[in-house]
């Protein structure tokens, strides 16, 4: 009896493994070694990016500005910088508004990077910390909000904070 059921086990396992290797070989029948090497790429780096929102908050009174800090935990950089999307989420998640990246304080709800201090390299490297301000016109008003990054490669998270409660 012993070998009956070891038989069929063994059986089911190697129908397992012909469907996985199947699975796995077919699609790379009709694509070159480049697009195989590509698609590998972007899974590893998927798989290996990854960050935690530390904290945000409201700079002044206003409400114009706000700064959020982000740790890069992942085993990969995220570059460019540039890249990462930024939302002002309202704390429901509901509602909320791209911002976008520029140093150009004449438009309306923008971010910028203020550390790694030097962004001339424009990497967010593995292990540290990236500081975003926010500059918003209109400004918010009391409550709870989100800020929500996501990378070029679709990691995202968020850090929530109270503004003026």
């Amino acid at each position: 009896m012993d070998k009956v059921i070891v038989s069929g086990l063994l059986i089911i396992a190697s129908i397992t493994a012909a469907v996985m290797t199947i699975s796995i070989i077919t699609p790379a029948l009709g694509s070159n070694s480049e697009s195989i090497v590509r698609s590998n790429r972007i899974a590893s780096d998927f798989a290996s990016t990854g960050f935690n929102g530390l904290t945000a908050v409201a700079d002044g009174e206003s409400g114009v500005a706000i700064s959020a800090w982000f740790k890069n935990v992942g085993s990969v950089d995220v570059e460019p910088i540039s890249t990462i999307d930024v939302f002002l989420l309202t704390g429901d998640g509901l509602s909320g508004r791209y911002i976008t990246y520029s140093s150009d304080v004449t438009i309306a709800d923008i971010w910028e990077e203020v550390q790694p201090a030097d962004s001339k390299s424009k990497v967010w490297a593995r292990g540290e910390t990236l500081q975003i301000k926010l500059t918003l016109d209109p400004p918010i008003s009391t409550g709870t909000y989100k800020v929500s990054l996501k990378t070029p490669n679709g990691i995202s998270g968020d850090i929530s904070f109270e503004y003026g409660n």
